[in-house]
């Protein structure tokens, strides 16, 4: 896929940025050795091959979500600076 001046400069229309000529004739070069690089990952046998979706290994680091006893009101207050009798007391911090 080659990309011409006139499609840079639609596609820097689409996503509104502004590009001078100059900007415009430095950049084609180097997006068209891009595209180049994709047309030739293009050209790779990928059959049989199953898609990854991660490189490494992955385990599942997460746990179980178990229901249990949870703290009482008064154990979670209890070493708090500030309290009132059902919140931790802070701050003010926006006027």
């Amino acid at each position: 896929m080659k990309l011409t001046e006139q499609t840079l400069a639609a596609q820097a229309a689409q996503a509104r940025i502004a590009l001078s000529d100059e900007q415009a004739a430095a950049l084609l070069p180097q997006l068209n050795t891009m595209l180049c690089s994709f047309d030739a990952l293009n050209e790779v046998d990928t059959t049989g091959v199953e898609p990854l979706v991660q490189v490494y290994p992955f385990r599942h680091v997460m746990r179980e979500d178990v229901v249990r006893q949870s703290f009482t009101r008064e154990q979670l207050l209890a070493n708090a600076p500030k309290k009132t009798d059902e919140a931790f007391v802070v701050p003010k911090t926006v006027e």
